[in-house]
Protein backbone atom coordinates (compact mmCIF):
# COMPACT_ATOMS: atom_id res chain seq x y z
CA UNK A 1 0.00 0.00 0.00
CA UNK A 2 2.65 2.39 0.96
CA UNK A 3 3.96 2.34 -3.67
CA UNK A 4 -0.01 2.73 -3.77
CA UNK A 5 -0.03 5.88 -1.37
CA UNK A 6 2.72 7.35 -3.27
CA UNK A 7 1.33 7.32 -6.87
CA UNK A 8 -2.31 8.77 -4.97
CA UNK A 9 -0.58 11.00 -2.84
CA UNK A 10 2.03 12.13 -5.49
CA UNK A 11 -0.28 12.60 -8.22
CA UNK A 12 2.29 10.26 -10.47
CA UNK A 13 1.75 9.88 -13.93
CA UNK A 14 3.29 7.94 -16.87
CA UNK A 15 5.29 5.80 -14.17
CA UNK A 16 7.64 2.96 -15.41
CA UNK A 17 7.81 0.73 -12.09
CA UNK A 18 10.62 -2.05 -12.06
CA UNK A 19 10.64 -4.79 -10.07
CA UNK A 20 13.68 -7.16 -9.62
CA UNK A 21 13.10 -10.55 -7.71
CA UNK A 22 10.25 -10.28 -4.91
CA UNK A 23 9.84 -7.25 -6.56
CA UNK A 24 8.13 -8.72 -9.58
CA UNK A 25 5.26 -9.50 -7.22
CA UNK A 26 4.99 -5.77 -5.96
CA UNK A 27 4.63 -4.39 -9.06
CA UNK A 28 2.42 -6.51 -9.93
CA UNK A 29 0.19 -5.45 -7.27
CA UNK A 30 1.00 -1.92 -7.53
CA UNK A 31 -0.39 -2.12 -11.77
CA UNK A 32 -3.68 -3.44 -10.42
CA UNK A 33 -4.39 -0.75 -8.50
CA UNK A 34 -3.21 2.46 -10.50
CA UNK A 35 -2.96 1.15 -13.89
CA UNK A 36 -4.05 4.66 -15.02
CA UNK A 37 -0.62 6.20 -13.49
CA UNK A 38 1.34 3.40 -14.67
CA UNK A 39 3.11 3.53 -18.39
CA UNK A 40 5.04 0.69 -18.31
CA UNK A 41 6.42 -2.52 -16.33
CA UNK A 42 9.93 -4.20 -16.14
CA UNK A 43 10.32 -7.34 -14.47
CA UNK A 44 13.88 -7.88 -13.84
CA UNK A 45 14.71 -11.73 -13.48
CA UNK A 46 11.20 -11.10 -11.56
CA UNK A 47 8.32 -12.93 -10.16
CA UNK A 48 5.55 -12.95 -12.49
CA UNK A 49 2.35 -13.95 -10.62
CA UNK A 50 -0.67 -15.37 -11.92
CA UNK A 51 -3.78 -14.64 -10.30
CA UNK A 52 -4.13 -15.84 -6.49
CA UNK A 53 -0.65 -16.88 -6.47
CA UNK A 54 1.91 -15.97 -3.81
CA UNK A 55 6.12 -15.97 -4.37
CA UNK A 56 5.77 -18.88 -2.06
CA UNK A 57 3.16 -20.61 -4.76
CA UNK A 58 5.89 -20.06 -7.61
CA UNK A 59 9.51 -21.27 -6.14
CA UNK A 60 9.93 -24.98 -5.47
CA UNK A 61 8.48 -27.13 -2.39
CA UNK A 62 12.67 -27.24 -1.75
CA UNK A 63 13.57 -23.61 -2.00
CA UNK A 64 10.37 -23.09 0.01
CA UNK A 65 11.65 -25.37 3.08
CA UNK A 66 14.68 -23.74 2.74
CA UNK A 67 13.24 -20.26 3.42
CA UNK A 68 11.71 -21.18 6.13
CA UNK A 69 14.70 -22.73 8.54
CA UNK A 70 16.53 -19.52 7.33
CA UNK A 71 13.43 -17.73 8.71
CA UNK A 72 13.53 -19.86 11.98
CA UNK A 73 17.20 -20.22 12.47
CA UNK A 74 18.40 -16.49 11.53
CA UNK A 75 15.05 -14.06 11.78
CA UNK A 76 12.80 -15.14 14.70
CA UNK A 77 10.43 -16.87 12.22
CA UNK A 78 8.72 -14.17 10.34
CA UNK A 79 11.93 -12.72 8.44
CA UNK A 80 14.89 -13.53 6.60
CA UNK A 81 17.89 -11.07 7.36
CA UNK A 82 20.61 -10.19 4.36
CA UNK A 83 23.91 -11.81 4.52
CA UNK A 84 26.04 -9.46 5.99
CA UNK A 85 23.32 -7.22 7.50
CA UNK A 86 25.08 -4.45 6.60
CA UNK A 87 26.17 -4.94 3.61
CA UNK A 88 23.83 -3.06 1.80
CA UNK A 89 20.63 -1.42 2.17
CA UNK A 90 18.48 -4.02 1.15
CA UNK A 91 15.50 -5.14 4.31
CA UNK A 92 14.87 -8.39 5.41
CA UNK A 93 12.57 -10.64 3.41
CA UNK A 94 9.35 -11.10 5.07
CA UNK A 95 7.42 -14.61 5.18
CA UNK A 96 4.06 -13.49 5.73
CA UNK A 97 3.98 -11.19 2.65
CA UNK A 98 5.38 -14.41 1.00
CA UNK A 99 3.01 -16.17 1.59
CA UNK A 100 0.41 -13.77 0.42
CA UNK A 101 -2.13 -14.22 -2.84
CA UNK A 102 -2.19 -11.53 -5.42
CA UNK A 103 -5.35 -10.50 -7.06
CA UNK A 104 -4.38 -10.48 -10.55
CA UNK A 105 -7.83 -9.29 -12.59
CA UNK A 106 -8.01 -5.58 -13.63
CA UNK A 107 -8.40 -5.43 -17.17
CA UNK A 108 -6.67 -1.91 -17.17
CA UNK A 109 -3.41 -3.36 -15.42
CA UNK A 110 -3.61 -6.49 -17.78
CA UNK A 111 -3.24 -4.05 -21.19
CA UNK A 112 0.00 -1.97 -19.77
CA UNK A 113 3.26 -2.57 -21.60
CA UNK A 114 5.37 -4.97 -20.07
CA UNK A 115 9.04 -6.29 -20.18
CA UNK A 116 10.70 -9.28 -18.46
CA UNK A 117 14.68 -9.05 -18.73
CA UNK A 118 16.01 -12.83 -17.62
CA UNK A 119 19.47 -12.67 -16.14
CA UNK A 120 21.22 -16.19 -17.85
CA UNK A 121 24.57 -15.59 -15.32
CA UNK A 122 23.08 -17.53 -12.71
CA UNK A 123 25.35 -21.20 -12.18
CA UNK A 124 23.38 -24.36 -12.97
CA UNK A 125 23.31 -25.16 -9.35
CA UNK A 126 21.35 -22.47 -8.22
CA UNK A 127 17.89 -22.58 -7.34
CA UNK A 128 16.42 -19.34 -8.59
CA UNK A 129 17.85 -21.01 -12.38
CA UNK A 130 14.69 -23.28 -13.09
CA UNK A 131 12.08 -20.45 -11.24
CA UNK A 132 13.17 -17.76 -13.36
CA UNK A 133 13.41 -19.19 -16.32
CA UNK A 134 9.58 -20.37 -15.72
CA UNK A 135 8.98 -16.75 -15.25
CA UNK A 136 10.27 -15.69 -18.15
CA UNK A 137 8.58 -17.84 -19.95
CA UNK A 138 5.18 -16.65 -18.87
CA UNK A 139 6.01 -13.54 -20.03
CA UNK A 140 6.97 -14.74 -23.52
CA UNK A 141 3.79 -16.61 -23.79
CA UNK A 142 1.88 -13.56 -22.72
CA UNK A 143 3.71 -12.04 -25.51
CA UNK A 144 5.90 -9.00 -23.44
CA UNK A 145 8.76 -7.62 -24.43
CA UNK A 146 11.51 -10.54 -23.95
CA UNK A 147 15.48 -9.88 -23.43
CA UNK A 148 18.16 -11.98 -21.73
CA UNK A 149 21.25 -10.62 -20.32
CA UNK A 150 24.39 -12.41 -18.90
CA UNK A 151 23.86 -11.17 -15.26
CA UNK A 152 23.57 -13.17 -12.05
CA UNK A 153 20.27 -13.02 -10.32
CA UNK A 154 20.77 -9.44 -8.34
CA UNK A 155 22.82 -6.84 -10.63
CA UNK A 156 21.92 -3.93 -9.40
CA UNK A 157 25.17 -4.63 -6.51
CA UNK A 158 27.77 -5.13 -8.88
CA UNK A 159 27.04 -3.50 -12.16
CA UNK A 160 24.69 -0.53 -11.37
CA UNK A 161 25.71 1.42 -14.65
CA UNK A 162 24.48 -1.38 -16.85
CA UNK A 163 21.63 -1.84 -15.29
CA UNK A 164 20.65 1.57 -15.63
CA UNK A 165 21.64 1.94 -19.70
CA UNK A 166 19.47 -1.00 -19.94
CA UNK A 167 16.50 0.71 -18.24
CA UNK A 168 17.11 3.52 -20.64
CA UNK A 169 17.15 1.51 -23.71
CA UNK A 170 13.20 0.49 -22.88
CA UNK A 171 12.33 4.72 -22.12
Amino acid sequence: MDIVNMFRYEKLQDVTLVGISYGGMVITGVAERVPEQIKELIYLDAFVPHDDESMADLVTPELWAAQERAAAQYGDGWRIPHTPPDADRRTCALMKTAKQPLAVKNAAAARLRRTYVLHTGKPPDNPLKPIMERMAARAREAGWNYREMPWVHFPVLDKPHEVASLLLEFA
